[in-house]
């Protein structure tokens, strides 16, 4: 049995594990140690935030129009075939209130 060179405890056959060198280690240590990491390194800086996140902005979408045009049909045959039911139940409970 091998031991998590991280935790120090052994590491069973069901759970998951990586490589580290040449030794191996349970795969949620080692995401514990990273984020550990990122952490330390951000508040030595002195910055607030503890991880940094990048964005990205879509600008240009290419979509050909026949495929738009199905979809916005199939999206209105599918509410068709949601409102019809629910307008037919509501018309038989207010013929019943009645």
């Amino acid at each position: 049995m091998e031991t998590c060179d991280i935790c120090k405890k052994q590491i069973d056959a069901t759970q998951e594990i990586t490589q580290r060198g040449d030794k191996y280690v349970h795969a949620t240590c080692v995401n514990k140690t990273k984020t550990a990491l990122r952490i330390d390194d951000s508040q030595k800086k002195g910055s607030k935030r503890a991880i940094k996140t990048t964005g990205s902005v879509i600008t240009d979408i290419d979509l050909p129009w026949e495929r738009v045009l199905w979809v916005s049909f199939q999206f209105l045959v599918v509410g068709l075939v949601l409102a019809i039911p629910v307008w037919i139940l509501v018309m038989i409970l207010f013929a019943i209130a009645s």
